[in-house]
């Protein structure tokens, strides 16, 4: 039978030296790479083509809306996807709006990114 103290100190000799052999030989790499910023103007020479986003429908945000369960848990902002349900009427035409503008601006507002 094997000693359990014995291979428990080759397995912790074994991890010890293999994390060392790695990060030496990352460091190594790391001295001969390319900045990152000089790999982005090796490859990307040209300029990138503007991107533009068609702007949303009332059919997409109801669908979105619709595609939501029904539960009367919340969020952060304490509204149920339920809520978001039955008040879908009042409110779709606002979300369209913050979203549309969103696109046009290239924005996204600090308080949606929680």
């Amino acid at each position: 039978m094997y000693n359990q103290i014995t291979i428990a100190n080759e397995l912790n000799n074994y991890f010890l030296n293999v994390s060392g052999s790695i990060s030496n030989k990352r460091i190594n790499e790391k001295e001969e790479e390319a900045s990152p910023l000089q790999n982005l103007f090796q490859y990307f020479n040209q300029p990138f083509k503007d991107v533009s986003w068609p702007y949303t429908s009332t059919k997409e945000i109801n669908k979105i809306i619709n595609s939501l369960k029904d539960k009367n848990s919340s969020g952060y902002d304490e509204i149920s996807t339920k809520i978001i349900k039955i008040s879908k009427p009042f409110i779709i035409s606002p979300l369209i709006n913050i979203c549309n503008k969103m696109l046009a601006h290239g924005i996204y507002p600090e308080r949606l990114k929680f």
